[in-house]
């Protein structure tokens, strides 16, 4: 059982919030599960005319409505299909973020689903079905948490054994990868699957090597506009570049980038912020 304290990020002192804007200096975990709990019951008042579905469903007749690769992420089959979701977004997600920060894990968490998305629709273009789930998404975070903390030890009820989280999500990936070629058709959209884990895969690989997401890159644009522009005000009230006293979210900021990217890709400005957190924890 994992403890929440472990993970703890130092939050420090908070801005005050817009009321039309969310700053990410918290999880999103639970923001992410209330929208998606919103949004069933949305979905099951409208059940009988299938509204929210034919609007918001990825549609493989419909493959050039590009805000369906995001709003579909929110929508469920079941109760079933949503508590399992929520389950594993609970779960795992916690962990990832705590690694990726909350920021970039809306970010991952988006671009795995829209990859999913678009692996599903390559291969059912032009079909009568309708795609549905945070599945997608939700595998990316587990392609995540296997790169992020690979030797971690996961404890399975069925089959009871215990197995590293490297080894848990390939062996899941390789199944839903025979799943998705597998003949006939049991209403689960392996390929979304697949695609999610590739997505979370490449999400965490570039992000260690730095590089942008030029693909579906107004995700990432959408994540920043919410966020509105928070860093760029903390670094003008501590002081920018000008040698100010780093804040607890500079610091994290750095912490994330070093441990993905390593010490060589840290600029000299994040160099000086983890001088100066150092010295001030030695000065105690």
């Amino acid at each position: 059982m994992l403890n929440d304290r472990d993970y703890m990020r130092s939050s420090g002192p908070r801005s005050p919030r817009s009321s039309f804007s969310y700053h990410f200096d918290e999880s999103v975990i639970k923001p992410i599960i209330i929208v998606n709990v919103v949004v069933f019951f949305v979905q099951m008042m409208f059940s009988h005319h299938g509204l929210v579905e034919g609007l918001f469903a990825l549609d493989a007749t419909r493959p050039f409505q590009i805000w369906r690769l995001v709003t579909y992420q929110f929508l469920h089959g079941g109760l079933w299909h949503l508590f399992f979701n929520m389950y594993g977004v609970w779960i795992f997600g916690r962990l990832v973020e705590r690694a990726l920060g909350p920021r970039r894990f809306l970010q991952m968490y988006l671009y795995s689903g829209a990859i999913g998305g678009i692996l599903w629709l390559l291969f059912t273009w032009g079909q009568r079905a309708l795609c549905v789930g945070a599945s997608g998404s939700l595998f990316g975070v587990l392609a995540a948490a296997a790169l992020a903390f690979p030797d971690m030890r996961l404890a399975l009820l069925f089959p009871p054994v215990v197995l590293p989280m490297r080894t848990f999500v390939l062996i899941y990936g390789f199944i839903e990868v025979l799943n998705s070629f597998a003949p006939g058709s049991s209403g689960v959209a392996h390929l979304a699957h697949v695609g999610g884990l590739l997505g979370g895969f490449i999400y965490v690989k570039r992000l260690r090597k730095g590089k942008s997401f030029p693909i579906l890159k107004w995700i990432k644009d959408f994540v920043r506009k919410i966020d509105g522009d928070k860093e760029m005000r903390t670094m003008s009230k501590s002081g920018g570049h000008h040698g100010g006293e780093p804040t607890p979210d500079e610091i994290d900021r750095v912490l994330e980038k070093m441990s993905f990217q390593g010490y060589d890709s840290l600029t000299q400005r994040e160099r000086e912020i983890l001088d100066r957190a150092s010295k001030k924890l030695k000065d105690r």
